[in-house]
């Protein structure tokens, strides 16, 4: 009833039904974009391709310059063009091989293209630089090696789990479960999950709001 009557009021202001709409859908998108955090990021695409295109200018005119490589190859991988995040990493990694960041990421674009030794190790290596690279995710590409390996070993396996708690971000809680769940190891998916909805809850009105989406699915795992 109080929707129809903000319409009816709207509508009765801007004197169309069809303008009335579209305010109350741009006022539902602030909202969202503001405090609830539901609907996906429509301007990160655009931002992220402005980006590209900007970063592609650098590396024209200076093809040595390893920070403009990185940053490109990292914005490709993040837009899931794993083959030329791959080119543009490796046109990065001689000048970069101090940087653990150059490492994850090539490492999980060759994984993405074929190159699984390669990027296990790579990952690895990374890692091994700094246990807290890219907020777990390095844990998570290893993890998925043993599982579509069916290697078996769960030894492995515990102490990946292990790190990743350590080391992990909500959303590399979420995915975890994820993909534990999708290998049948669903106890240890909910142990994931419910990590995801323990950080939720002691979250703070902003982080909750990048959260949200994750807890409301990782609630529904967990019942399902």
């Amino acid at each position: 009833m109080k929707s129809i009557l903000i319409f009816s009021l709207i509508t009765y202001l801007t004197g169309s039904p069809l303008l009335a709409l579209a305010v109350i859908i741009i006022i539902y998108l602030f909202i969202d974009r503001r405090y609830i955090g539901l609907l996906p990021d429509f301007g990160a695409r655009w931002r992220r391709k402005r980006r590209t295109s900007e970063l592609e200018k650098v590396v024209r005119a200076n093809p040595h310059n390893g920070d403009a490589l990185l940053e490109l190859g990292i914005n490709y991988f993040n837009r899931g063009r794993y083959r030329q995040a791959y080119e543009f990493l490796e046109r990065a990694y001689p000048r970069m091989k101090d940087w653990p960041e150059v490492h994850f990421y090539l490492g999980a674009a060759c994984y993405e293209t074929g190159e699984a030794g390669r990027g296990i190790e790579e990952i690895a290596r990374a890692v091994e630089m700094n246990p807290k690279i890219s907020h777990g995710f390095p844990y998570i590409y290893m993890m998925r090696s043993l599982l579509d390996q069916k290697d078996g070993g769960d030894k492995k396996l515990s102490d990946l789990e292990v790190s990743l708690l350590r080391h992990g971000s909500v959303q590399a809680f979420f995915e975890a479960g994820k993909l534990l769940r999708k290998h049948g190891r669903k106890s240890v998916a909910e142990k994931f999950f419910r990590e995801v909805l323990e950080n939720y809850s002691f979250a703070s009105a902003t982080f909750r709001r990048n959260y949200r989406k994750m807890a409301i699915m990782s609630r529904y795992y967990l019942k399902s």
